[in-house]
């Protein structure tokens, strides 16, 4: 039989799951929900169901909640870099684009440099109030914010009129 060439055996990345909720990030492990790490961006005495926008870039988790950008390591959850800046609103749309993390929320955007969380520049919006914002740019990536809960009750899916059972 002839030698079959062989690859060196390479280990699968794990698989992981990220949680954001009132403030808090969870990063889960993707194969049993085991609780990997959490961390807090910011306390909320007080406060419940504060949005987190999560977006991942590799090893780098920006997260965005009530005032906070912050780049935690996906890996240990570990801070790289944190900016607080009252601009940063609840929900936040996050779009990666070269070196820069855009962030839009409630009738602002704000551009921080992604290594290092330096605020790069600021637009207010001049007349657009506080309405939700929708992102986009060009070859970026973009985390849409969590959707707020709904506004109607939704039926429980053993009433007739549920349309998903």
């Amino acid at each position: 039989m002839p030698d079959v060439p062989t690859s060196p055996y390479r280990e699968a990345p794990p698989s992981r799951c990220f949680v954001g909720t009132n403030c808090h990030i969870a990063c889960l492990d993707g194969q049993t929900g085991a609780p990997r790490w959490q961390r807090q961006l910011r306390p909320t005495p007080g406060i419940s169901s504060r949005l987190v926008t999560l977006l991942l870039d590799g090893d780098r988790l920006y997260a965005s909640c009530l005032g906070v950008v912050a780049c935690l390591r996906a890996e240990d959850g570990s801070e790289l870099w944190r900016a607080e800046n009252r601009h940063v609103g609840e929900p936040s749309v996050l779009a990666l684009e070269g070196p820069r993390l855009i962030v839009a929320g409630l009738g602002h955007v704000l551009a921080f440099a992604s290594e290092s969380g330096a605020l790069v520049w600021q637009n207010d919006l001049p007349g657009v109030s506080f309405h939700p914002i929708c992102l986009r740019v060009p070859g970026g990536r973009v985390a849409e914010p969590p959707a707020h809960p709904p506004t109607t009750p939704v039926p429980p899916p053993d009433e007739p009129d549920d349309p998903w059972v």
